[in-house]
């Protein structure tokens, strides 16, 4: 294996198996063992990286991975006398499993893995954190999402993010929260901090910030494990969890036909709907029907109908606009997002035309959160391509391109100037 080939497996892992084993060390060690944990799951990732290209892939390189970076933790638990004063328990606990060679494997099974994650995502979604702190930490920490891709999910800066997340540690370790589950109405109290994070790892993945691909299958296939996990558990078994796991299937759905065969973001209205998932979208109908025995409407309810009036049409043309503005009227007393609102333009002009929808699009951005948002300058070229207003499009290209990293991105918008420039040309003689 070529130093290459390891390093790409080893960052592919690191996405998928950080958050586990993050979880299942602090499940033993407890959450005083945090930052611990992530510095031996860093650790074993680069020793990975030293020792694969020559000696070849472990048979099992999650587990490889896992019990690398819980060797680590007890050595630097032994090693670290202030750690030994401070957290005894944890210390002669570490002490029993290295002299007993039968308890010394650390567990990989599901119910392991599935226990401690659940665990760890309800311990950083505790209430004493604000909730926009308790997910920042959960996609930091058990989704190993950057502080970039959190700040992109947010609309916000790094730097806010990196404070959000210093802020919730110092109150994990300053309340003294423990990795035992509390009380099943605690439990249900912490559920919207929960529902949120496994959201945003769902949308960084259908849309990712960075990175060289517009999609990250990896993410959405996780946050889709998350929400089913979640949706067997006592707390989690509701409508709201159902509706989300309803709106990530019906959306995940289209992922085959997202992109086309240079890695180009297809719009849905150019989508190749032979290539949607029918299997995705029938477990996805189910889920919402689920839903709907809910007493309480949520935003997912509202996104999810949304998605679902799009995987039964069968083109463009045969799509009921009207109920989709519906439900985007409804969700937008719920949530005031400028995303859901920008969204909602497009309705708009679905229904009543793209100058309606260019005027939505200003009045969504009144307080100008938007500004930096690619989309909505390309939303708006769209609109006012649809009114035969190309210079205006082509302006608005050319700020969107100011706002994206993606190069297949940057290249899709080159293209439709260069198209768009192209029709302006013809329009003149």
């Amino acid at each position: 294996m070529s130093e290459k080939d390891a390093y790409k497996l080893t960052e592919q892992l690191f996405k998928v198996e950080k958050g586990k084993i993050v979880a299942l060390l602090v499940r033993q060690f407890g959450i005083d063992s945090l930052p611990l944990a992530e510095d031996s799951v860093q650790d074993a990732m680069i020793r990975a990286l030293k020792t694969w290209p020559f000696f070849g892939i472990p048979e099992h390189p999650g587990a490889w991975l896992a019990q690398t970076a819980k060797n680590l933790t007890l050595d630097s638990i032994r090693r670290d006398s202030n750690f030994k004063k401070k957290h005894s328990d944890v210390y002669n606990a570490s002490e029993k499993w290295l002299s007993d060679t039968s308890s010394y494997e650390i567990e990989l099974g599901e119910e392991e893995v599935q226990d401690a994650q659940l665990r760890m995502i309800f311990v950083c979604c505790h209430p004493s954190i604000s909730i926009d702190s308790q997910i920042a930490l959960s996609l930091k920490i058990l989704c190993g999402l950057g502080v970039a891709e959190i700040a992109s999910a947010f609309l916000t800066t790094p730097s806010a993010i990196e404070k959000k997340i210093q802020r919730a540690r110092k109150k994990l370790f300053a309340n003294q929260i423990t990795i035992d589950l509390p009380s099943l109405d605690e439990l249900e109290s912490r559920l919207d901090g929960v529902l949120q994070t496994i959201y945003l790892l769902f949308n960084e993945g259908y849309k990712a910030s960075s990175g060289n691909s517009l999609l990250r299958l990896d993410l959405c296939d996780e946050a889709i494990r998350l929400a089913t996990l979640l949706s067997k558990t006592q707390p989690g078994n509701n409508g709201e969890t159902h509706a989300l796991l309803a709106l990530m299937l019906l959306s995940h759905s289209r992922k085959n036909a997202r992109c086309d065969e240079v890695g180009n973001l297809q719009l849905m209205q150019h989508q190749d709907r032979r290539l949607w998932d029918k299997r995705l979208i029938e477990l996805g109908l189910k889920h919402l029907d689920q839903s709907m025995q809910s007493k309480v409407l949520s935003r997912f309810h509202l996104e999810a109908g949304i998605a679902a009036y799009h995987s039964i049409s069968s083109g463009p043309s045969s799509t009921n606009w009207n109920e989709i503005l519906s439900l985007f009227d409804q969700l937008v007393l719920l949530d005031i997002s400028p995303i859901i609102a920008l969204n909602r333009s497009i309705a708009i002009s679905k229904v009543y035309g793209p100058k309606a929808g260019l005027k939505a699009i200003k009045e969504s951005n009144l307080d100008n959160s938007l500004e930096s948002y690619y989309l909505k300058y390309v939303v708006q070229a769209e609109f006012e391509a649809e009114l035969g207003d190309l210079s205006g499009a082509i302006m608005d290209l050319q700020k969107a391109l100011s706002f994206i990293s993606l190069e297949t991105e940057r290249k899709h918008l080159l293209d439709r100037i260069s198209v768009f420039k192209c029709d302006r040309q013809c329009a003149q003689f």
